[in-house]
């Protein structure tokens, strides 16, 4: 689902994050807000498992650099690797501890 890059979808989209005001009451949550494609998900995974955690290769077919989690580290944020359409759909949060939550919201 791809949404328009403006205010109003913005605004939806934090709409839906904040529906769950226990989840995220008196937290701390980091928010990672962009463009379709812009690494969103990758630099969250890389910001809570570290960057070891992420593998580099470069796809001959498509001729672009693709970044991945490695086997044996968890994907916490599903990475896409498209610049045209999201992988995240719904906001997904992944706590990190009693105070700090991490979102990722579909990009614009």
């Amino acid at each position: 689902m791809e949404l328009p890059c403006n205010l109003l979808n913005i605004a939806r989209c934090l709409q839906v994050i904040f529906r769950q005001p226990k989840l995220i009451d008196s937290k701390n949550v980091i928010l990672a807000l962009g463009n379709t494609g812009c690494g969103k998900s990758t630099m969250l995974n890389s910001m809570i498992n570290g960057p070891e955690s992420l593998y580099i290769y470069r796809d001959k077919v498509k001729k672009k650099q693709i970044i991945t989690v490695k086997d044996g580290f968890k994907e916490d944020f599903v990475i896409g690797h498209s610049n045209s359409s999201s992988q995240t759909f719904l906001p997904c949060f992944k706590k990190l501890d009693d105070d700090l939550f991490v979102a990722d919201i579909a990009g614009f």
